[in-house]
């Protein structure tokens, strides 16, 4: 094994640690450090990103997701070497594509609805991916929407999210019919857009779309600790 791939071990193993034991701090570590080596920190992120599903929950009623009724729906973005998905314990969950397929949600009846689920992804070889588990808590706090607290102007977006327990925020940028031309994960509420320097994860690198464009839409979701999402934030 080389020295690389002992440091990649390493650091790996650090991260799941830390996204686990303390959340919060690891992400904020991360997002801080863009600033010192945004493209030597970017590098090893999307390598880490490349072996882990991303993925959070949402439940209730929205009015992006009709199907979802009063149940859950596990968010996922696909891995590009995945052929197939699956929620574990739920064979016959429905996969929904959102975006234009950039984004991925199993969706969950609300009479089979879980405390938790994990999202499973498997290769060509059989090789297994997955989320991690993710916590549902949509009996007594289910995703609200809101219009509020989200402010997009011509070169930037600023969000403030409300939860004691936030961990990041999800952004994605979509036209009129709802598909996406940029999307990242940033845990501070401001994103000079289009820049994607400072943004901890690109899931999607801006194609050219203005803020200021007829038909331009801004969606926020708000994370927490356990891949929860509390609320989501939605211009204009």
């Amino acid at each position: 094994m080389t020295l690389l791939n002992r440091l990649w071990n390493a650091f790996s193993r650090a991260v799941a640690w830390g996204i686990k034991a303390c959340p919060r701090l690891t992400v904020w570590l991360a997002e801080e450090a863009f600033y010192l080596a945004p493209r030597t920190l970017r590098r090893w992120v999307d390598r880490y990103a490349s072996e882990r599903i991303l993925a959070c929950v949402v439940g209730g009623e929205l009015p992006f997701l009709p199907e979802l009724n009063g149940g859950d729906a596990v968010l996922f973005y696909p891995l590009p070497q995945c052929e197939r998905y699956e929620l574990e314990g739920h064979t016959n969950a429905a996969f929904v594509p959102l975006f234009g397929g950039a984004i991925q949600a199993a969706v969950v009846p609300q009479g089979k609805r879980q405390g938790r689920y994990q999202v499973l992804g498997y290769d060509s070889t059989g090789t297994r991916y997955d989320s991690g588990w993710l916590r549902s808590h949509t009996p007594k706090r289910p995703t609200q929407v809101t219009n509020r607290r989200l402010r997009v102007g011509p070169n930037a977006i600023r969000w403030t999210p409300h939860t004691p327990r936030y961990l990041t925020s999800f952004v994605i940028v979509i036209d009129a019919q709802g598909v996406p031309h940029a999307a990242g994960y940033r845990r501070r509420g401001f994103w000079a857009f289009p820049s994607v320097k400072y943004l901890a994860h690109v899931v999607l690198s801006p194609d050219g779309f203005a803020l200021d464009q007829q038909g331009a839409a801004v969606m926020v979701m708000v994370v927490e600790t356990d891949a929860w999402v509390p609320e989501i934030l939605m211009w204009p």
